[in-house]
């Protein structure tokens, strides 16, 4: 009896060994494409078998489930495995939304015969699949401000991702705008999230009206804070300021039969004007061209234009007519009249001037005549 019973557990501890055997007959390894995905994203899962044993391996189905992955195709069989051969399958994994960056698990089950018997191995795989912030900031307000002016800008901070992000830290660049904080935090903003942020700003005193590109520099993290972000966004700002311009009188001259005025085009403003051009319209006769092309003036810069024109015995006016544009090619027009008036002397000169010229022309005339009538005789 006692013979009996070491002979039956004998013949169990064989099988149990012969299944121990047959069951490791079959080799799995994998591999990830990617060790870590985002969401809304896909990556790639390798699957290789590899028999091991002396014996075919038959009937052999492959089954992948995740409760929160999606996986193409998710069941896949094989006819048959031969000794010492392998065979590879690839498979599909695409991450479903997740604000939160989590592990996920993809749960791969195999079944196989060896001979007779049935056997399954349970293999669990790991893989990250992170929630990505997209984050963008939107200037709201309106984007003019003039000189010297303390302006509030409005934006909005915008999450068009689909996770969280937090550590939110945006520094502005100060190169034409003064900040009254160079940079702001936020804790965190949710997804499809806008958060409204007001700062106030003036303008650095050492720049132009004109349109410049405001750098702010966004960093965060996703939900875990593993993963860091950053971005640089430009936003227009426009420091506007309307043309100063003066049109003075500078000298007026009147000697006999010519007469001229000096006019001076000023630029008493920060901003520069494009493609000055003057029209003179007069009731005194113009000796110079009626359109002036001045061009450009800077910024405490100015231009002197002379204007001739024929003295008359009346009370007259010598409209200057400007037109310009700003740095933003807007159109201007300015428009100055200065009135001149002849006194008596001045016609009185002018008079004397012209019957001495008349004079002179008659006795030449007559020099002239004489001496051809002396030729003839």
């Amino acid at each position: 009896m006692k013979i009996e019973k070491v002979l039956f557990a004998s013949i169990i501890m064989i099988l149990f060994l012969v299944q121990t055997a047959n069951s490791s007959s079959l080799q799995i390894s994998y591999s990830l494409k990617d060790s870590s995905i985002y969401t809304n994203s896909q990556t790639t899962l390798l699957i290789q078998l590899t028999n091991l044993a002396t014996n075919e391996i038959k009937d052999i189905k492959i089954t992948l489930f995740s409760d929160s992955l999606e996986i193409s195709p998710q069941f896949l069989t094989i006819d048959k495995l031969s000794p010492s051969n392998s065979i590879e399958s690839s498979f599909i994994i695409n991450s479903k939304y997740s604000k939160e960056t989590s592990y996920k698990t993809i749960t791969l089950t195999i079944d196989y015969k060896i001979e007779s018997n049935s056997y399954e191995k349970t293999i669990v795989i790991p893989i990250k699949v992170i929630s990505k912030p997209n984050l963008d900031l939107v200037l709201t307000s309106n984007n003019s401000i003039q000189p010297n002016e303390e302006k509030e800008l409005i934006f909005n901070l915008i999450n068009n991702g689909d996770g969280i992000a937090r550590d939110v830290q945006i520094t502005f660049n100060q190169s034409s705008l003064i900040f009254e904080q160079t940079s702001i935090f936020i804790k965190e903003i949710q997804p499809n999230e806008q958060i409204p942020i007001k700062i106030k700003v003036i303008p650095n005193p050492d720049v132009y009206p004109n349109l410049y590109q405001i750098q702010a520099l966004l960093t965060y993290f996703d939900s875990s804070r593993t993963i860091s972000f950053s971005s640089q966004k430009l936003i227009p700002i426009k420091i506007y300021e309307k043309p100063k311009i003066l049109i003075t009188l500078e000298n007026l001259d009147i000697q006999n039969d010519k007469g001229y005025i000096e006019i001076k085009i000023s630029n008493a403003g920060k901003s520069k004007i494009f493609y000055a051009k003057a029209e003179i319209n007069s009731s005194l006769p113009l000796k110079s061209s009626n359109i002036i092309y001045i061009g450009n003036i800077d910024p405490d810069d100015y231009d002197i234009e002379r204007i001739e024109f024929v003295p008359t015995s009346n009370k007259n006016q010598i409209q200057i007519n400007l037109s310009f544009q700003d740095v933003f090619g807007n159109n201007y027009n300015l428009a100055k009249t200065f009135y001149i008036e002849i006194t008596k002397k001045e016609s009185k000169n002018y008079s004397i001037y012209f019957l001495a010229l008349i004079i002179l022309i008659l006795i030449a005339i007559f020099f002239v005549y004489k001496k051809i009538k002396k030729k003839r005789k």
